[in-house]
C-alpha cells in the first residue's frame, strides 16, 4: 500500500526500478555510463553465488580458492560497454583465480578459448549461473530506459547588432560620417 506523501513509479515501470531498493526511476535520470551500469548491475551478493556455483574454481586452471581470490571476469569488456549488448550473461562471465584473471589480461588469451572454458561447465553449474543472473538489471539500448527522453539542443541565435546613423548631439564623436 503507498503511503502518503510517498512517490511511487506506474507499474509499467515497476519492474525497471533500480535493485538498490529506492524509489528512483533508474534509466530516466540516470547518468551513469554503460561501464558503469554494466558492473554495478553484477552486484557483488551476484558474483560470490556465481563463484558458488562453480565450487569456488578457477576455471582456467581448475583450481579451488577461496571466494576472496576469485574474480569474475567478462570476456567482452564491461570497460567497453555501448549499451547496445548485455554483457553480464552467462556465456560472457568467466570464474578466474587473481592469477589467472592477471593472465587473461597481460597475456592476450583469443575470446574462443575464453568461451571453451565456459563450455565445460557442468549443466547443473550453468542452470544454476543463468537463475542467478535471471533478475539482474539488464544494460542495453532497448532495456536500460523504459522512458526515452529526447533533449532537443537548442542553440542561441546569432543576432548581428544594427548599425545606425545618429548625430553626434553630445560631440564625442560617435558619428562615422566624413565632414
Amino acid at each position: 500500500m503507498q503511503k502518503r506523501g510517498e512517490l511511487r513509479a506506474p507499474k509499467s515501470l515497476e519492474g525497471n526500478i533500480r535493485e538498490s531498493g529506492g524509489n528512483n526511476m533508474a534509466g530516466i535520470f540516470d547518468n551513469r555510463t554503460d561501464t558503469e551500469k554494466t558492473r554495478h548491475a553484477l552486484t557483488p551478493a551476484k558474483k560470490v553465488k556465481i563463484k558458488t556455483a562453480l565450487g569456488n574454481k578457477c576455471e582456467k586452471c581448475r583450481k579451488k580458492f577461496p571466494v576472496r581470490n576469485l574474480k569474475v571476469h567478462h570476456i567482452e569488456e564491461a570497460a567497453k560497454a555501448s549499451g547496445t549488448k548485455d554483457l553480464n550473461t552467462p556465456g560472457n562471465l568467466l570464474v578466474l583465480c587473481s592469477i589467472c584473471h592477471d593472465d587473461v589480461h597481460d597475456k592476450p588469451i583469443p575470446k574462443s578459448t575464453q568461451k571453451g572454458w565456459i563450455k565445460k561447465r557442468s549443466e547443473s553449474a550453468k542452470k544454476e549461473i543463468r537463475s542467478i543472473l535471471r533478475n539482474r538489471p539488464k544494460v542495453t539500448d532497448g532495456n536500460s530506459s523504459p522512458v526515452k527522453i529526447r533533449v532537443p539542443k537548442i542553440s542561441q541565435p546569432k543576432i548581428k547588432p544594427i548599425k545606425i546613423d545618429m548625430p553626434d548631439f553630445f560631440g564625442l564623436g560617435g558619428s562615422n560620417k566624413k565632414k
